[in-house]
């Protein structure tokens, strides 16, 4: 009887390890699949994100585009010699005095006077 006794506790005792196995197992395979969905999740929530960014991209380039053919009509010579004449400002071509060609390299010219700008700033600072 004491062998049949010990023989059923020792097979109780390898089926409560296999139940408890097979319930460890089954915890971490639905903590996988929880996280697997909350990923997912995410995902979409970011492809949403990124598909409301990119259609806000095409609103303000339209945008962009109609301010530039808005700016182009603006500046064209002949917009601006109808607003001269409309608002009466007296505005007319410059004459050969009042032009002044530059002969060297203009951005190295203004290169140079802001840095010199930047140094004396500087000098007075400390």
């Amino acid at each position: 009887m004491n062998k049949r006794r010990g023989s059923k506790k020792a097979a109780n005792q390898l089926l409560n390890r296999l139940i408890l196995q097979s319930l460890g197992l089954l915890a971490v395979l639905g903590v996988f699949g929880l996280g697997t969905v909350w990923f997912r999740h995410q995902i979409s929530g970011v492809a949403n994100s990124i598909n409301k960014l990119d259609s806000e991209i095409v609103v303000e380039e339209r945008r962009l585009t109609q301010l530039d053919v808005e700016l182009t009509k603006a500046k064209s010579a002949s917009r601006l010699q109808k607003l001269n004449i409309d608002l009466a400002l007296g505005l007319r071509p410059p004459h050969a005095g009042q032009i002044y060609r530059v002969s060297e390299n203009v951005e190295a010219r203004l290169d140079g006077k802001t840095a010199g700008a930047m140094l004396t700033a500087s000098r007075t600072i400390d």
